[in-house]
């Protein structure tokens, strides 16, 4: 009874706070140790972001709207609760793991085109934290935005609301473990193809009822070691070409997810919208916009 007088009396006081992410008031997710010196550090870094929209994100060939020109510097000023999305770290069940909210400015705001011609797309109320928990293979980079308006080509679209871009980060030692691992476990992938191949070759081949089971158990096993060798877990992981610095002691892998969370409280929806990708921002000299 006591518990959920608890967790009601939590509940009540985030919708009062307008947040919209669940909360833990137990505060359960420790913080990975490289965010106490990654909050210290001094920002200012700028991203330039492609955004590529699919009506269905998990479909290929769905229609889709590429947005273009989004600019973003990250702020180290803590972020105005009132003037901003809130955030699935910072404001939801576990901000012992989150940076905490910071201001995010918008540089340019991004573009799509259609039969009428350039479409501007504003982002609105935007901020920024790091999720990393500790002892987790990798944290997070999310920026969050508001969409007024949405935005909307042929079948693919945004709903007005907020919405969010996420990055991995990682720790540049964890990951260079983990990029050997990588290469090591593809060695290893490859042998077991061309086991399995062989394999079935031999099946094929034979006429022999007995060894043709024999071949197929083995082709098998051979697709057991596949699965078994990590590598389809391990080909998330990013080369150093995939990843940019980001604070002190972080990278941020460039390619990211696209995603929308509805207004609700507990259990609100997630929507993969799809895919980002983070590059550099280079400003452009005086002499290059005053060129006609």
């Amino acid at each position: 009874m006591l518990i959920r007088v608890l967790f009601a009396f939590a509940s009540t006081l985030a919708v009062a706070n307008g947040l919209a992410f669940d909360v833990d008031i137990f505060g359960a997710f420790k913080a990975n140790p490289l965010l106490t010196d990654f909050k210290k550090s001094q920002f200012g870094e700028k991203f330039k972001i492609s955004m590529d929209i699919k009506e269905n994100a998990n479909d290929e060939r769905s229609p889709r709207m590429s947005l273009e020109g989004l600019c973003v510097e990250l702020l180290q000023e803590k972020a105005a609760k009132k003037d901003v999305v809130g955030l699935p770290g910072a404001n939801g069940p576990h901000p012992n793991s989150s940076s905490g909210g910071k201001g995010l400015d918008v540089l340019s705001h991004p573009s799509f085109i259609d039969i009428f011609g350039t479409q501007k797309v504003r982002m609105e109320k935007a901020a920024w934290e790091v999720i990393f928990r500790k002892d987790a293979a990798n944290g997070a980079l999310i920026l969050g935005f508001h969409l007024p308006a949405g935005a909307k080509r042929n079948d693919a679209h945004i709903d007005p609301g907020r919405i969010y871009l996420s990055f991995d980060v990682y720790d540049p030692e964890r990951l260079a473990v983990r990029q050997i691992e990588r290469v090591e476990a593809e060695a290893k992938c490859k042998e077991y193809v061309q086991e399995r191949d062989d394999e079935l070759d031999k099946y094929k081949t034979t006429n022999n009822i007995f060894m043709k089971a024999l071949h197929y158990r083995n082709a098998a096993a051979a697709v057991e070691k596949i699965d078994l060798s990590g590598v389809r877990w391990l080909s998330q992981i990013p080369s150093d070409s995939d990843v940019l610095p980001l604070g002190d002691g972080l990278l941020v892998k460039t390619a990211g997810t696209i995603w929308q969370k509805e207004q609700g409280f507990i259990g609100a929806k997630h929507t993969l919208l799809g895919d980002a990708v983070m590059t550099p921002y280079e400003e452009q000299a005086k002499e290059d916009l005053l060129r006609p």
